[in-house]
């Protein structure tokens, strides 16, 4: 079996936003042909890769050792675990993990996870990661993540997202706030506010909302010296 490898998300680094349209594809999503309880979904030991979020799918791949897709335990890296749900599996109820979480099937509930959190399927519910990816995705939900979130333009979020750093490309019916800097990159459909930091617009992408950037004392200091 091939070692399975694993990168966490990096919202910071500008070249993540193009490997994630890119290096990460998805044939559309399954029928709940499969209905499966929380306590059922595995988890699999992680090894650390290089910059390459294309790793992150790596995990499905892998998981073709039998038609009910089976997968072996590879031996303990210390590493935390990760979870994942299968592109034929539709998980009802919350999901909470110290590990990783890679949604590949659909979620009926909320996922909190200590670790980071992909979606390349369908969660009903909100989403609570240190890190956050969706790609090719539809989330009826609010996003929290303390660290970023990667949004491809195949993506649809119905909620609010709260981070510290985001890079978007995708469409969005509620607000999206950031500590620091939120890029929105050409395909990006925002429909409600913007507030960040920092702020960067691609052309071609649409705001319907209002926009703020977060300023440190008196908004009006630089017109202090008008005459």
């Amino acid at each position: 079996m091939d070692e399975t490898t694993y990168t966490p998300l990096d919202p910071e680094n500008s070249a993540t936003a193009a490997a994630a349209a890119d290096a990460l594809e998805v044939a559309g999503f399954a029928d709940e042909n499969e209905t499966i309880d929380v306590s059922a979904v595995a988890e699999a030991p992680l090894t650390t890769a290089g910059d390459d979020l294309s790793s992150l799918v790596a995990p499905v791949a892998a998981d073709t050792n039998s038609a009910n897709g089976s997968r072996e335990k590879e031996p303990d890296t210390g590493e935390k675990g990760i979870s994942i749900i299968a592109r034929e599996a539709t998980v009802l109820g919350d999901i909470i993990t110290e590990g990783h979480i890679d949604v590949i099937g659909k979620v009926r509930g909320n996922i909190a996870a200590q670790g980071d959190v992909a979606i390349h399927g369908q969660v009903r519910g909100n989403i609570d990661g240190e890190k956050i990816g969706l790609y090719n995705s539809r989330v009826k939900g609010n996003l929290k993540a303390g660290q970023g979130v990667i949004v491809n333009d195949q993506s649809i979020i119905d909620g609010d997202v709260t981070t510290k750093n985001i890079i978007f490309d995708g469409k969005v019916r509620g607000s999206i706030a950031a500590e620091s800097v939120v890029v929105l990159r050409s395909h990006s459909y925002c429909l409600g506010d913007v507030t960040a930091a920092s702020l960067a617009v691609e052309p071609g992408a649409v705001i319907n909302g209002t926009v703020r950037t977060l300023i440190d004392g008196d908004p009006e200091a630089p017109f202090e010296e008008i005459i």
